[in-house]
């Protein structure tokens, strides 16, 4: 065999791509279970501070300086 030709194991194997994802066993919880993640980047869109109205009330949500999120109502 040389180096341009592929092994009988290798040629028996199906690409990864074509390989069906194995079942999540029934004692596991599903994707839909789990939150939304969101990015904090994406809810403050390089601004250090973004309203959100939730309801009838209004939050405000703001990066501090040292880095962390302040939510206050």
């Amino acid at each position: 065999m040389t180096d341009s030709e592929p092994s009988d194991a290798a040629a028996q194997v199906p690409p990864a791509a074509a390989q069906a994802p194995p079942a999540a066993p029934s004692h596991c919880p599903s994707l839909e279970s789990f939150p939304k993640i969101i990015p904090s980047s994406e809810l403050l869109q390089g601004s250090r501070e973004v309203w959100i109205e939730h309801g009838s009330e209004m939050y405000r949500l703001r990066l501090t300086a040292s880095g962390k999120l302040y939510l206050t109502k």
